[in-house]
């Protein structure tokens, strides 16, 4: 069973403006990464069992509709517009040969984004998805033991090395502000250049 790494609102807290009107959702994620790094890389498609692709589906992309709906009903029950940040991942774009489930589960948080921002305009609520690439978070952490791992990211990132959670907060500080008030239905990649290298 992977472990959970669960980042919470409040570690985003500090760096959005103090406003009741904005909320970040899906800061939970769970993927195969969180398992030892051998087993991970040495899973295959036709070994992710149903009730592992049910748990990424049920964590990643309904925890998400989950807290974007509600959140929303919420602000338009108030009365006022407000700002959504879903948290995708890359892998919405790059197909990981040994993550093809987590894969779906990102493309979908991404489209969800879009989706409910194109519906939720006309309430003036924005709606807006950071992928991030490669950060060091707990859910990662495995990968760093292992060398080649590492190599591989640290290779064909352009900034040659992994982002940090506050960089991915700023990002999603920065997508619920007003200094970006005409963003919406957008994603943000925040990768450090990843995706230009990553299927290489």
């Amino acid at each position: 069973m992977p472990r959970f790494s669960w980042w919470s609102f409040q570690e985003w807290e500090a760096r959005v403006d103090n406003a009741k009107n904005r909320i970040a959702a899906n800061g939970t994620g769970v993927g195969s990464v969180t398992e030892p790094v051998p087993e991970m890389w040495a899973r295959e498609w036709d070994e992710t069992s149903i009730e592992d692709f049910n748990l990424l589906f049920e964590t990643n992309v309904r925890g998400t509709w989950v807290v974007c709906t509600e959140g929303a009903k919420q602000m338009i029950s108030e009365g006022h517009g407000g700002a959504i940040c879903c948290v995708s991942s890359i892998s919405a774009h790059v197909g990981a040969p040994y993550q093809t489930a987590y894969c779906g589960t990102k493309g979908a948080i991404s489209m969800l984004a879009k989706a409910l921002g194109c519906n939720l305009g006309e309430h003036g609520i924005r709606v807006n998805a950071v992928e991030p690439g490669w950060v060091m978070t707990p859910m990662s952490a495995p990968m760093m033991d292992d060398p080649a791992v590492v190599k591989y990211y640290t290779d064909r990132i352009p900034l040659h090395r992994a982002g940090q959670p506050e960089e991915m907060a700023g990002t999603i500080a920065y997508l619920l502000s007003d200094d970006a008030s005409y963003v919406t239905c957008a994603t943000v990649l925040a990768d450090g250049g990843f995706i230009v290298n990553a299927e290489l």
